[in-house]
């Protein structure tokens, strides 16, 4: 009997140790819960100008800075008898500010913000994933969905994780398909290498560095003369091993491209900033 009960902890302990020194990203929400979601986006840009003397001499360098912040809300039900959790998305706040060459651009913030917080999203949560659309959306989306679809493109690339186990010290990556979207109806398409290595497991969290680039064919707009030239990506993450939807992230990299326009070559050289954050209330 005590050599089976030696056997048995020996086993145990094993389990454990294997446990806290492996990682397997799965996120799944808990029913009957909310999550609040913080992220904050800044963008400086600088647009280099060539071509046209005249215009070149009036616009040699144009200075763009972007901030943008905003929370929404999670909140899921009960899971139903089909293993389906219903779960709602609403946003609860944003705030954007943007200025060229030092001179604030006005945007009408109020209203913006007042059709932001109309908008609800509706999901489901099963074995196949989270499903959820820009179309199962309620509210005005008249003059929205270009800015929710906008938000959801750039937070996708902070969604998708490898499928592997970690253990401490492991690489492993995951391609990521993601839009970046110009202007009304115009999106850069590329995939993104995402390349995550464990670092740590200690106090109920894993730690992560990241580095995200782009990689393969960029399909650019047909009526847009773009060349690609650099989109990258480093930072950090952190997620709970308990209930992984509660996690921080930081990035922070160079995008450079070049466009050409009217006999004008322009060189855009941009560097972008990420915090997200998400907790339980």
């Amino acid at each position: 009997m005590k050599q089976i009960i030696t056997t048995f902890l020996m086993v145990s302990c094993s389990f454990v140790g294997f446990a806290q020194e492996t990682f397997q990203f799965k996120l799944k929400y808990h029913p009957e819960s909310s999550y609040q979601m913080d992220m904050d986006m800044q963008m400086n840009m600088q647009m280099q100008m060539a071509g046209d003397e005249k215009l070149s001499n009036e616009l040699s360098q144009v200075e763009t800075k972007m901030d943008m912040s905003f929370q929404t809300l999670t909140v899921t039900k009960e899971m139903d008898k089909e293993g389906d959790l219903p779960f709602e998305i609403f946003y609860k706040k944003l705030d954007s500010k943007m200025n060229v060459n030092g001179q604030e651009i006005p945007m009408d913030q109020d209203a913006i913000t007042k059709e932001l917080l109309k908008i609800k999203i509706n999901g489901i949560e099963n074995e196949k994933g989270r499903q959820y659309s820009s179309d199962e959306m309620t509210g005005d989306l008249s003059n929205m969905k270009d800015l929710y679809d906008n938000m959801m493109n750039s937070m996708s690339m902070f969604m998708i994780f490898p499928k592997e186990t970690f253990k401490i010290g492991d690489m492993h990556e995951v391609i990521i398909p993601f839009k970046m979207p110009l202007q009304q109806g115009v999106d850069i398409e590329m995939n993104i290498k995402g390349v995550y290595k464990l670092l740590k497991i200690a106090d109920g969290k894993a730690y992560f560095d990241v580095e995200m680039t782009s990689v393969g064919n960029i399909k650019m707009p047909s009526q847009l003369n773009i060349n690609f030239d650099e989109y990258k990506l480093n930072g950090s993450l952190t997620m709970n091993v308990f209930d992984q939807n509660i996690n921080e992230s930081t990035f922070s990299g160079p995008m450079s491209m070049t466009m050409d326009v009217n006999n004008m070559k322009i060189k855009m050289i941009s560097q972008n900033n990420y915090r997200t954050k998400t907790s339980k209330l």
